[in-house]
């Protein structure tokens, strides 16, 4: 039994859900790598990233990722500040003039000095890691010239017994070597929170952010960067510029696959279609799990009881955000952007939201359908949500909250389907409360 049919018999999952889990079967049968990046990036995490029910969810792992972006932040600090105390540590040795005219040392620290003080520039920002392992270094010249008493405290030193060449023949002797530094834990911490990107047991939040980060490459234009200019010149800048070089080179590979059919991919290289599937088959997996858990009594039922439903304006946009169940994160959607200001649509909204609850009035002008088309709120069910009787001339609004609305299971799945392609429509970013 395949892992797809394991969730279909075993997980129930919202008729509302099954637009998206028809494309994801697509997508785990297809063989060929555009096609399936363009079934991914353009149908799939779309709705994904707009799915009403997964807002909890996405919500956590959106804390997730802020609690882990903290937490290197916080990490790449200490590490700072430790590698320049051993570095001070290092400046000290120096005026012991035995270890001072040992060959390579000073070397060696004029480097790590180098580096720490924006003298060697690596285009990663990170030099303080390479003054690091300078300073590992300097521990093992230390080390071999019989110095070992210098550096107790940062360094842990074992035996070995190894073979040497001695009056002409291999001898066994005990040899000291350090199995391990004392020092720099902060740094060693960071290094393992940066590898685990590309470790197959990443967290669900890096494999959703993983998925999300090829949608917008995918989506992004070439040019996005066309007018920036790269600036290395210090450690803050570099990190910045190559961040940006970065994005750029996953556009520029994203639009490689976009525009020409791969028949004998690098299966090594990053945007490969058997690790994006393998992406979506964790995260598909984690979202049916959490339907099933969390939401089941939103859907287990024919008809789901909605909270409410709230029409509001943002600037130029008109945006309905929708609490599915009390207590539940509230989900918004924009149904239309780029309303001029003063025009007959940005006039018809401002009446709506100045109107009483169930009040009649004459919209001057045009007729009450034209304009509630024009804002999107006639189709999928909203026009008999939010709105009574429409004449030619007068309408009754309800408001522009809903409350306590049931709704049938199917037309549940049209109006989400509609309000994502609204919102997708619209570009406008998804939003939470």
């Amino acid at each position: 039994m395949t892992r797809t049919q394991v969730l279909k018999s075993s997980i129930k999952l919202p008729k509302s859900f099954e637009p998206i889990q028809s494309l994801v079967e697509s997508a785990y049968k297809q063989k060929d790598e555009s096609e399936f990046f363009k079934l991914l990036c353009e149908s799939i995490m779309s709705l994904l990233q707009t799915y009403p029910l997964l807002g909890t969810l996405r919500a956590k792992w959106q804390e997730e990722e802020r609690a882990f972006e903290n937490e290197l932040r916080s990490t790449e600090d200490l590490a700072k500040r430790q590698v320049r105390k051993t570095y001070a540590f290092f400046l000290e040795l120096l005026k012991n003039e035995d270890i001072g005219s040992i060959s390579g040392f000073q070397d060696e620290l004029k480097r790590a000095d180098d580096l720490l003080e924006n003298r060697e520039i690596h285009h990663d920002g990170r030099e303080y890691e390479k003054a690091y392992d300078v300073l590992c270094k300097l521990c093992s010249i230390l080390l071999k010239h019989g110095k070992s008493e210098s550096i107790t405290g940062l360094v842990t030193i074992e035996s070995r017994e190894q073979y040497v060449l001695s009056s002409g023949s291999y001898q066994p002797k005990s040899v000291p070597f350090i199995s391990g530094f004392c020092f720099g834990a902060a740094v060693r911490k960071m290094q393992a929170m940066l590898a685990s990107w590309n470790q197959n047991n990443s967290p669900d939040w890096m494999i959703w952010k993983r998925l999300c980060n090829a949608t917008w490459a995918w989506n992004a234009s070439m040019d996005i960067f066309e007018d920036k200019e790269l600036n290395f010149s210090t450690p803050i800048l570099r990190k910045r510029s190559n961040r940006a070089r970065g994005i750029s080179i996953d556009i520029k590979k994203m639009h490689a696959l976009k525009n020409e059919k791969i028949q004998n991919p690098n299966p090594d290289r990053y945007f490969s279609k058997d690790r994006f599937q393998l992406f979506l088959k964790t995260i598909i997996e984690r979202i049916a799990a959490e339907l099933a858990q969390k939401h089941a009594e939103v859907y287990d039922n024919d008809e789901i009881d909605v909270h409410a439903m709230e029409l509001e304006k943002t600037g130029n946009e008109l945006w309905i955000k929708i609490e599915w169940k009390e207590g539940l994160p509230i989900e918004q959607f924009c149904l239309k952007s780029n309303i001029q200001t003063g025009k007959i649509t940005d006039q018809f909204i401002d009446i709506l939201m100045k109107a009483a609850p169930n009040s009649t009035f004459a919209v001057p002008d045009r007729s009450p359908a034209d304009l509630i088309q024009r804002c999107h709120l006639r189709d999928a069910g909203l026009k008999e949500l939010f709105f009574g009787e429409c004449t030619k001339k007068h309408l009754t609004f309800k408001g522009i909250r809903i409350e306590k609305q049931s709704i049938k299971n199917e037309k549940l799945a049209e109006l989400l389907i509609y309000l994502q392609k609204c919102h997708a429509a619209s570009g406008s970013p998804i939003r939470f409360n």
